[in-house]
């Protein structure tokens, strides 16, 4: 059970946290991947906190930085250190339109 509530705390992405199973890094990093693809996260849209984030889904803030992680080596998302994490601007093109993500939607 997650410590702070965040019912209305302004949070840029709110994955469902029902969404997401075993391993949880890989199914949160789809989920962001998805987002993205899909134009949910425009292009340099600043991303919660790592540790926010984890405290939102109730998850281990390791899990949430694997996921960032593998969003990053595919070069979804950067960060900027004292900044934050955002979304890249060349995310849309890095990769063809899935029809998984279009029937999604």
């Amino acid at each position: 059970m997650p410590i702070h509530s965040f019912g209305d705390y302004p949070m840029t992405w709110r994955p469902d946290r029902t969404s997401l199973h075993s391993p949880l890094y890989r199914t949160l990093a789809v989920r962001l991947e998805r987002d993205i693809l899909s134009g949910r996260l425009p292009p340099h849209t600043k991303l919660p906190p790592q540790r926010e984030l984890a405290d939102f889904l109730d998850l281990n803030l390791s899990t949430v930085i694997r996921a960032f992680r593998l969003c990053t080596d595919k070069r979804l998302i950067y960060a900027v250190m004292g900044c934050g994490t955002f979304v890249s601007p060349n995310a849309a093109f890095l990769y063809p339109p899935c029809p998984l993500i279009a029937a999604n939607k």
